[in-house]
């Protein structure tokens, strides 16, 4: 019996990453970490403060960035679904990196 192979859609998570007054924040590290599997991927921010992570598994998200002279930031409970792109956005405060 010939096995049938599905493509899976392409999933992924983008945002834009900036201070309190709305100043894009470049060179930010993000982390996207799957729950279900732990997984990560880690990109940097593009010089207009965005970020985009592809070929992600559906399911459940922990979007982290950080950023010298910020305090990191935690975004849990991003959803990813097939074929979608998600969005998470983040303000950064200030403070020292390793102050959450």
């Amino acid at each position: 019996m010939p096995l049938h192979l599905h493509g899976q859609a392409v999933s992924r998570i983008n945002g834009e990453v900036t201070d309190q007054a709305g100043a894009i924040v470049a060179d930010a590290k993000v982390t996207v970490t799957s729950v279900d599997t732990n997984v990560a991927h880690t990109t940097t921010t593009t010089s207009a403060g965005t970020y985009l992570i592809i070929d992600l598994i559906p399911g459940m998200y922990v979007v982290k960035v950080e950023k010298g002279g910020f305090r990191i930031s935690v975004t849990n409970n991003v959803l990813v679904v097939g074929g979608a792109t998600s969005t998470a956005n983040t303000i950064l405060q200030p403070g020292t990196v390793g102050n959450n």
